[in-house]
């Protein structure tokens, strides 16, 4: 695998907006073209009776919420529902209950947050950090060490440098410049981590782009999933939102890059033609101070509620009973999960038109996709789902339909196919060898 080389799934863009298609023998994955009649996301080719020993690795994981998290989270689950043995790897939250997990979760460390991607990133750090990640491999013989994440310090790095099994590379994130400078000496700096690296996984054309230069080699595209069974279409009601309609739902961490000040800014234009819409905010996060601040000197406390952070039980409600859910963010996306949580609630959705959005949504037929950063562009697009009830319905009955092709059981089987893949190959290497 050189650092020039491709994906050795067959990869298209086709000029109807495509995502992708990545399909190789035993795969059991095809994400599909935009502009396939069927739209079909994801098949299974085989039955699976393989019981593997995983251990999924991520410094982000609940309570702390992002997309990453609910990733993590939801993939060990399908994994388990398919008769694996998981394990998660991450680190302790100190300021947040953790709770119980239906999954084995081992922490280690604490995580710090550093600015990054107009954000924020986790860092786990600690005393023997590197000590308590190798004692802990030592002591699990896992089949499968699957990393969402690989570079020092955090503890995807130390997962990678003492890991025995078959290693995984998941990129989640969009924080790498394309064709930066400083890839090539990244590379020699990891040289000796790359080397340990057996397979690499993408959930988009975007994901993909991102880290491509720093981590070289065949990527597989599997795309994030969405629990269709907790997000569905149900009555529901949110306190915040009793006697006012339409309701407008914002879930996310309330930072710059995720566009709330947008949606705030276009919020004026929206009450003048429909006084009676409700916005609700669901997150918290370093802009929350500047965001309420808006909101009274905009003259917009008795239509905007600052719910503030929602435990992970109570989310399917918010969705459920909201009537647009609305994503302004700037950018630094790399696929949409909420998108797709909204999506399969029956939720019609209104988001930007940045890379990792477009390869869920379709502009019209599926969603909205408004410019980044154009609060008046936010509020027409807001506004015409308002206005037009049959538009709504129908863009939310499409939405519903394209969310049930990312289901996590077909996500988990693709990714578990992958993992077989990988194990028959490094067998097959190590035959040769010897």
């Amino acid at each position: 695998m050189g650092s020039g080389s491709r994906s050795s799934s067959s990869f298209s863009v086709g000029t109807h907006a495509a995502v992708c298609e990545c399909h190789a023998a035993g795969s059991g994955f095809r994400l599909a073209r935009r502009d396939d009649k069927n739209r079909t996301g994801i098949r299974e080719d085989s039955e699976l009776t393989s019981r593997l020993r995983i251990c999924l690795v991520s410094a982000a994981y609940r309570p702390y919420p992002s997309g990453v998290s609910e990733h993590v989270h939801g993939l060990a689950l399908g994994l388990r529902e398919l008769g694996q043995k998981v394990t998660i790897l991450t680190t302790n939250f100190p300021r947040l209950e953790s709770g119980s997990d239906p999954v084995r979760v081992v922490r280690l460390g604490r995580a710090v947050l550093i600015p990054m991607n107009r954000s924020y990133a986790t860092l786990p750090v600690g005393m023997d950090l590197a000590g308590q990640v190798r004692r802990f491999l030592r002591e699990n013989c896992f089949d499968i060490v699957h990393c969402h994440g690989l570079f020092w310090p955090e503890i995807s790095y130390w997962a990678f440098r003492y890991s025995d099994a078959v290693n995984v590379f998941t990129n989640l994130t969009a924080g790498f410049k394309t064709g930066a400078a400083g890839s090539g000496l990244f590379r020699r700096l990891f040289r000796s981590q790359l080397a340990r690296v057996h397979g690499r996984i993408a959930i988009s054309v975007r994901s993909r782009a991102a880290v491509e230069a720093y981590v070289p080699g065949e990527y597989r595209i599997i795309p994030c999933g969405v629990d269709t069974n907790r997000f569905r279409p149900r009555t529901a009601s949110i306190p915040e939102c009793a006697h006012r309609q339409p309701v407008i739902l914002f879930l996310g961490r309330l930072d710059k890059r995720k566009g709330l000040s947008v949606l705030l800014k276009a919020m004026p234009r929206v009450l003048r033609s429909q006084p009676k819409t409700r916005l609700v905010v669901v997150g918290t996060g370093p802009m929350e101070l500047a965001a309420r601040r808006f909101v009274a000197s905009a003259g917009l406390k008795d239509s905007v509620s600052f719910v503030g952070r929602v435990s992970p039980d109570d989310l399917p409600a918010y969705f459920a009973g909201s009537d647009i859910y609305c994503s302004p963010a700037l950018g630094g996306e790399t696929f949409g999960i909420v998108l797709l949580e909204a999506m399969a609630s029956g939720v019609a959705v209104v988001a930007s038109n940045i890379p990792g959005y477009d390869e869920v949504v379709t502009d019209g037929i599926d969603g909205i996709l408004s410019p980044p950063g154009d609060a008046k562009a936010m509020s027409l697009a807001l506004l015409r789902l308002i206005d037009d009830h049959g538009l709504r319905r129908r863009l939310a009955e499409a939405g519903l339909r394209r969310s049930r092709q990312f289901a996590w059981p077909s996500v988990a089987r693709a990714t578990l196919n992958y993992y077989l893949e990988l194990m028959d190959s490094k067998s097959a290497s190590a035959s040769v060898s010897a």
